[in-house]
């Protein structure tokens, strides 16, 4: 057994695909290849010993998602290629434990902020407030970056109220809305503004707590775009007496995500302005 770097381009990759995987048990997942072709197309892919895996008879073992995002994405890449394996060693490939974005990003961000409240963050406003649905840990460890101040800011919600309404913060702020900190301050110590009773903190509280615990995808979901409908009043000094539950965009919160000074702004929901992680890419382990 022995193992080389190799350019792949596409079609290389599509023959190896057609003639040599007809063993791989895993169905392609589109997702995955989607992701992986992004992060080839914006330059962030890296050469990783999790590559392409042969064995003694010509048969693919690992790299077939690889490859498709090769294909997909009409890139030529740098890959370790391993040949000669046993037979059957695809079966036994990434077994290990995944990594979440808060572990490869306790070694890039310095915070007195837990990091998992960062990273959990990011990842709602990528995947509901920049339509990045189901963005990679290389993608949220980016934006955790790109945006950590604003991030720390307002991790405190995320202790009172969970990540949703800590997500709807960050993605106000970067969409330029008005008086966020203040109402931060009013929701996290439940200390109302005494000259309105329609003050729209105190309406989102009773939303919230009316939600009651529920943890999930779905529940941080509904409090992100709840707590969007009441900062959006906040941004435009109107006052709300009730906050209704809500799982899409407000309409009146669709601003423009712009960037924070001094860095680049996203061209599109689907392209965050992003940095490359240190190390190997995470997502490259689980290629097979």
């Amino acid at each position: 057994m022995y193992a080389t770097t190799e350019n792949i381009t596409p079609s290389t990759a599509a023959a190896i695909l057609r003639e040599h995987n007809s063993r791989n048990p895993r169905p392609i997942s589109r997702d995955l290849v989607r992701r992986y072709a992004t992060e080839m197309k914006e330059g962030r892919w890296r050469t990783s010993p999790h590559g392409l895996v042969f064995a003694t008879d010509g048969e693919l073992e690992n790299g077939q998602h690889t490859l498709s995002a090769i294909v997909s994405s009409g890139l030529s890449q740098t890959l370790w290629v391993t040949r000669d394996a046993p037979v059957g060693v695809g079966e036994v490939l990434d077994q290990g434990r995944t990594r979440t974005a808060a572990q490869i990003a306790g070694a890039a961000l310095e915070s007195d902020t837990p990091v998992s409240r960062l990273t959990s963050a990011a990842r709602i406003v990528l995947d509901h407030g920049l339509g990045n649905t189901k963005p990679s840990n290389t993608a949220i460890v980016a934006f955790a970056r790109e945006h950590q101040a604003v991030l720390e800011r307002y991790a405190g919600l995320a202790k009172s109220y969970t990540a949703g309404v800590h997500a709807a913060f960050v993605f106000a702020e970067l969409s330029g809305f008005q008086n966020l900190e203040g109402a931060a301050r009013r929701l996290e110590d439940m200390n109302w503004d005494k000259d309105r009773e329609d003050d729209p903190m105190r309406a989102l509280a009773r939303r919230l707590s009316s939600m009651g615990g529920r943890e999930g995808a779905r529940a941080q979901k509904m409090r992100f775009f709840t707590a969007l409908s009441a900062l959006a009043a906040v941004d435009q000094g109107e006052g709300m007496s009730v906050v209704q539950a809500s799982e899409t965009m407000p309409k009146r919160a669709r601003k423009s995500v712009r960037s924070t000074p001094g860095s680049t702004p996203p061209p599109s929901p689907s392209a965050v302005t992003e940095v490359p992680p240190q190390g190997p890419q995470e997502s490259q382990g689980v290629a097979g």
